[in-house]
């Protein structure tokens, strides 16, 4: 497999507020420490569509325009991202297409690991290029 550079990105609890914001979704796990600090992740954590934002983000500076005309995104949750953490995206190509001269579907895993290094999210990501 083919290894792609890391996306790295912080989570703080603005950028948890902020998509709130503009998604609708106000779940106080999200936004209310008090109520959070009493849920098993004793406290706030973010939204998983941050986390899919972010795979997008990743295979986009790959593939730029064509990621978001085409590309597809299946995303699984392994545990919560928090305020502070440090989040780091990471991929690699899962089939090798050099040397064809059609539309070929290139399909990536991906990875998204805390500051730990501990696996929060995977991945899986299909583009189909032309060469």
């Amino acid at each position: 497999m083919n290894k792609l550079p890391t996306l790295i990105r912080k989570i703080d609890q603005k950028i948890i507020s902020d998509y709130a914001k503009v998604s609708g979704d106000n779940n106080p796990i999200h936004l209310d420490p008090l109520f959070a600090k009493k849920s098993q992740f004793k406290g706030t954590i973010a939204h998983g569509m941050i986390i899919a934002g972010y795979f997008s983000d990743f295979m986009d500076r790959i593939h730029g325009s064509d990621w978001s005309n085409g590309g597809t995104l299946k995303v699984k949750f392994r545990s919560p991202a928090k305020p502070g953490d440090i989040l780091s995206i990471s991929g690699k190509i899962k089939n090798n297409p050099a040397g064809t001269t059609s539309d070929t579907l290139v399909k990536y895993s991906l990875q998204c690991e805390n500051q730990r290094g501990e696996s929060i999210s995977t991945a899986t990501a299909e583009i189909f290029i032309n060469h």
